[in-house]
């Protein structure tokens, strides 16, 4: 919004904008903040000891796919079903330190074409 105000109003208002935005970001840029974040898996941190199983299963079918600002579709495929298992184990290893693991199954299926389906472990993580 400062950018179209300098094009409505002077350039002497325009520069005292930029100035205050300029004194903003210093003032709160130099002080000290404590940085929070979410985990990969599921947003938390586990306490020390604290350990967490857990089983994810997704399941996703197309037909039409999006190339570029064309809808397609691919009759050598036909409609395509993917279908994921997850089991993920999580453990606190420290107040402030959590170690997870995750090994993925998945099984695809193409409804049409030549194309034959695949399933099988996928790499652990």
């Amino acid at each position: 919004m400062a950018m179209v105000q300098c094009a409505v109003v002077s350039r002497r208002t325009c520069s005292a904008v930029s100035l205050s935005c300029a004194i903003l970001v210093t003032v709160f840029a130099g002080r000290p903040q404590v940085a929070q974040a979410q985990t990969l898996d599921d947003g938390l941190m586990l306490r020390h000891g604290q350990m967490r199983v857990g089983v994810d299963h997704a399941s996703e079918s197309w037909r039409e796919y999006w190339e570029g600002t064309r809808r397609r579709t691919n009759d050598n495929i036909g409609t395509l079903t993917t279908q994921s298992t997850v089991l993920s184990l999580g453990y606190g290893v420290h107040k402030r330190l959590s170690a997870f693991a995750t090994r993925p199954y998945v099984q695809t299926n193409a409804k049409a074409g030549v194309l034959s389906g695949m399933h099988g472990m996928q790499d652990a993580t």
